[in-house]
C-alpha cells in the first residue's frame, strides 16, 4: 500500500512557505490600513466602498482613491488565505499522528517465522514486492555479443566502464535493478534498456539508458529517436525514462548520476 506521509510531510513544508510569504507581505505594507471591501454594480458600473477599522458603515471610494481599495482587498485576501493555511496545516499535523499505515507491513514482518508460515499477509512485505518484481523484469536478455566488458558489484557483466558506474551506483544507493532488461514499445519493436530500476514508493519500473557517444551525429540521431519510441509507448523522459550521457572529451558525470537517481528513484 502506498504511504502518503512524505506527500503530506512536503504539503506541510509548502504551507509553511506560503506562511512566510504573507507574513513578509503583512511587514512590508503601511501600518494602519485595516477594513473591509464591498462591491456593487449600478447600471454597468462597478463601484468599491470600504467600512474602515472603527466606521459603523461603507463609504463609496471614488475611482481616485482605488488605491486604497486595492491595498485592503489584497490584505482580505491574504487573512483569508491565512486562515485557510492554518487550518490545513493544522488537519495535515493532527492526521499525521494517527496515520500509521507504516505498521500494516511491519506487522507481518515482526512475526517469528513459525507464524508467519501459518498466515497470508494482507499487504506483501518490501522484500516479497522486491523478488516479484525482479522475477517480472528478468536481466541480461539481449544476446548481442560483449566486446570488453566489466564486472560489476553485484557480480553481473557490463559493457562498459561507465555501465558499471550506474551499476554500482544503483547497487551502492540500495536501488533494485535489472541490466539489460527486454522491453516491447510502440509496434511491438523490441529494445534492450541498459537498466530498469524499481520506484520503491511509487511500485512501478523505471528505465535508465546511457548515451555513450552523443558527439557522434549518427549515433545520437539514432537514440533520439529511440528516446521518441519510449514516449510514444508512454514512457515519458523524466518519469519513466533516465538518460545519462558522455562524450569523448567528457566522461560520465557522477554527481549529476547520483543527483538524478535522488530525484527520480
Amino acid at each position: 500500500m502506498k504511504s502518503y506521509r512524505e506527500v503530506l510531510e512536503e504539503q506541510v513544508k509548502e504551507i509553511e512557505s506560503l506562511e512566510k510569504k504573507i507574513k513578509k507581505n503583512a511587514e512590508r505594507r503601511e501600518r494602519g490600513i485595516e477594513g473591509k471591501v464591498k462591491i456593487s454594480n449600478s447600471h454597468g458600473n462597478v463601484q468599491y466602498y470600504v467600512k474602515e477599522k472603527g466606521q459603523s458603515s461603507y463609504h463609496f471610494v471614488p475611482k481616485a482613491q482605488w488605491g486604497k481599495v486595492r491595498r485592503l482587498a489584497q490584505i482580505n485576501y491574504e487573512q483569508a488565505a491565512m486562515k485557510c493555511l492554518e487550518h490545513n496545516k493544522k488537519a495535515i499535523i493532527n492526521f499525521l499522528k494517527q496515520y500509521q499505515i507504516e505498521k500494516l507491513e511491519q506487522l507481518y514482518d515482526t512475526m517469528p517465522k513459525a507464524r508467519k508460515a501459518l498466515v497470508n499477509p494482507v499487504e506483501k512485505s518490501y522484500e516479497d514486492r522486491i523478488k516479484e518484481w525482479m522475477e517480472e523484469n528478468p536481466g541480461e536478455r539481449n544476446t548481442y555479443p560483449m566486446g570488453r566488458s566489466f564486472v560489476t558489484e553485484r557480480g553481473e557483466v557490463v559493457r562498459s566502464k561507465s555501465e558499471k558506474i550506474i551499476a554500482d551506483k544503483l547497487y551502492s544507493m540500495g536501488i533494485p535493478y535489472q541490466y539489460e532488461p527486454r522491453l516491447e514499445l510502440v509496434g511491438y519493436h523490441t529494445v534492450y534498456p541498459d537498466f530498469v530500476a524499481f520506484h520503491k514508493k511509487e511500485k512501478r519500473s523505471v528505465y535508465i539508458e546511457h548515451l555513450g557517444l552523443v558527439d557522434d551525429k549518427e549515433y545520437a540521431q539514432n537514440n533520439l529517436r529511440k528516446i521518441e519510441e519510449y514516449e510514444r509507448s508512454g514512457l515519458l523522459l523524466g518519469r519513466d525514462l533516465i538518460l545519462t550521457m558522455e562524450t569523448m572529451e567528457h566522461e560520465l558525470d557522477v554527481k549529476l548520476l547520483e543527483e538524478k537517481l535522488q530525484a527520480l528513484l
